[in-house]
């Protein structure tokens, strides 16, 4: 679950001109992959 957040963080910094439309469905998707384990 600590990989998935951190994959979301790093996807965040990759995307950092579109952070802030990326930052919320990276952050969705790291929720939705600690749920489902």
């Amino acid at each position: 679950c600590r990989g998935s957040v951190y994959r979301a963080l790093g996807l965040m910094v990759a995307a950092s001109p579109c952070a802030l439309a990326v930052a919320p469905l990276a952050y969705a998707t790291a929720i939705s992959a600690c749920a489902s384990k």
